[in-house]
């Protein structure tokens, strides 16, 4: 299937039609490259109804092809007008998603839309931003680090560590404290285990 049908001018009906991501090989990736250019094209001329909305917005958390979710949720701000609640929502589970390029990306939306109801989950993932913006050390580290720092700085509209510790003191009180512990990153296969919510996976040496 080199490229989406060209009668199609739903991108859920087109996404319906994209081969399952586990059949996909190297040799596949300029067709399905291709497809996603295709995709994002009608992404940007679509306008859905609040209930098509919605499935975007599922498509963005839940699709598993890692590209189609984000080409979903990259398209999502265009129709913040008719869905907002829906959009915030569909970044935040992305905020977490388990691959890198895909949660940057919503981590990248947070700050650019200001989403402040989305303070918390990115709070979650560095610890104190004003304790990091003073040079403490933090998990994670590298690109991830300072995605989420710059998009917390974005949201909160100041990068001023005593402005940020006001900030996480209202959003962690009474009933909501502050996490003292995080976990350590772990291996991949751990993350993804975890992100699951599959506690129940046992980890096997590789056999020889």
């Amino acid at each position: 299937m080199p490229s989406l049908a060209k009668q199609d001018v739903d991108p859920l009906a087109a996404i319906q039609r994209l081969p399952d991501p586990a059949q996909l090989d190297l040799a596949a990736a300029p067709a399905h490259r291709e497809r996603l250019r295709q995709l994002r094209a009608l992404l940007h001329s679509f306008e859905p109804s609040g209930h098509e909305l919605a499935e975007l917005c599922g498509v963005a958390a839940l699709h598993p092809d890692p590209w189609v979710r984000r080409e979903v949720l990259l398209a999502l701000p265009q129709w913040r007008a008719i869905g907002g609640d829906e959009i915030a929502e569909a970044v935040a589970w992305a905020i977490h998603d388990t691959d890198d390029f895909v949660a940057f990306a919503a981590i990248t939306l947070t700050g650019e839309l200001r989403l402040r109801a989305l303070l918390p989950q990115l709070l979650m993932i560095v610890g104190r931003a004003s304790e990091r913006l003073r040079r403490q050390a933090g998990k994670p580290v590298g690109m991830g680090h300072a995605l989420v720092l710059r998009a917390i700085t974005d949201v909160a509209g100041t990068s001023d560590p005593d402005e940020l510790a006001k900030i996480e003191r209202t959003l962690f009180a009474g009933d909501h404290p502050f996490p003292s512990n995080f976990p350590a990153p772990g291996t991949a296969r751990e993350r993804t285990a975890r992100a699951a919510d599959r506690n129940d996976l046992v980890r096997v040496s590789r056999g020889r």
